[in-house]
């Protein structure tokens, strides 16, 4: 059988004895505990006592809010960090320590059910591998987005309490990007549609929107076990599926054999309604990203053709490359 919580007299007697002074409310709020979460929060006062009295007392400002906040745990390790900084700077800089509860709190919780990039990320390559034989390399962005030959991804994922559900969530954004190199979204030959509209971001959001709706129809044919897991964790944030999205022409883009060359077609139907929110999961369209890659890809195998066709000549002609002369070399 547990014992009783100190009272209020008692937390007060036993602060006294060690000259420790704290405001009352934090004194109110330990009373409100178990006896066991009372010695460890005492403990710590007394931690704090040991270093400053001035610290000790900003510390019982805090109390009830870090402990709503934060495992003891983390608690503790908060204000092992105000302790230090103490001794390093002083008060001051203990102050600030505690001053930063909130983020601390917050970080201790992405730890908690969170998922960093880091983490995942070799998973991650092997799993997009998977899906069609093509390795694609993954980075982090603020914006995740494919330039065609990289996922760009979040370098953490923290929208559920769950630790899987964030890995799925990071899973389900990497099919998507995977789907505009696999489905064809960068089979257009330019984006010079756009220039026909006053608002060229307004009409690039709404062809992203329209492409993913293709896009999502295309994902829930070949991989109806990933859509179903896009569904629920849509669900679960309150984020909107983009097959769920009500626009006109909507059943036609759904269907198997549209390309990404009809999409455009759809522009003027919906260019003037107002832009759909909440939609994460399908990340950006970053087409001069998609651009700078498809140039450097378009130099490089320039390049290696005419260091081949070089080496028949050399075989040929028996004169090494760098004995041609310059209409030999523009020749080639």
């Amino acid at each position: 059988m547990s014992l009783p919580p100190f009272t209020i007299a008692e937390i007060e007697e036993r602060l006294d004895d060690k000259f420790i002074e704290v405001p009352p409310v934090a004194i109110e709020y330990l009373a409100t505990l178990d006896i066991q979460t009372q010695d460890k929060l005492l403990t710590q006062i007394e931690k704090a006592a040991a270093t400053s009295s001035g610290l000790a007392y900003q510390f019982g400002q805090r109390l009830a809010r870090s402990h709503e906040l934060m495992e003891l745990e983390t608690i503790e390790l908060w204000l092992h960090q105000a302790i230090d900084a103490f001794d390093s700077i002083g008060l001051h800089a203990a102050v600030k320590k505690l001053d930063e509860l909130e983020q601390i709190a917050h970080l201790a919780t992405e730890k908690i059910t969170g998922i960093a990039f880091d983490d995942v990320s070799s998973v991650l390559e092997h799993f997009v591998t998977g899906l069609n034989g093509r390795r694609l390399k993954l980075d982090i962005h603020s914006e995740w987005h494919t330039d065609t030959e990289t996922l760009f991804l979040p370098s953490m994922l923290n929208r559920f309490s769950d630790k899987k559900d964030n890995f799925n969530y990071y899973k389900c954004i990497v099919v998507h990007l995977w789907a505009q190199n696999w489905f064809g979204s960068w089979r257009l030959d330019n984006m010079d549609f756009l220039q026909q509209y006053v608002d060229q971001e307004i009409a690039l959001q709404w062809f992203h929107i329209l492409e993913s709706i293709r896009l999502d129809a295309c994902i829930e044919r070949e991989l109806p076990g990933l859509h179903r897991d896009m569904l629920r964790l849509c669900e679960l944030t309150g984020e909107v599926p983009v097959s769920h999205i009500e626009i006109p022409g909507k059943d036609m883009i759904a269907r198997q054999y549209v390309s990404v060359n009809q999409i455009p077609e759809l522009l003027p139907q919906v260019i003037n309604q107002p832009i759909p929110q909440n939609l994460h999961l399908i990340g950006v369209l970053k087409p001069q990203a998609v651009e700078r890659v498809r140039y450097a890809r378009m130099l490089k195998e320039k390049d290696i053709f005419r260091k081949a066709i070089a080496h028949i000549l050399e075989d040929k002609t028996g004169k090494k490359p760098v004995e041609f002369s310059e209409d030999e070399k523009r020749a080639i």
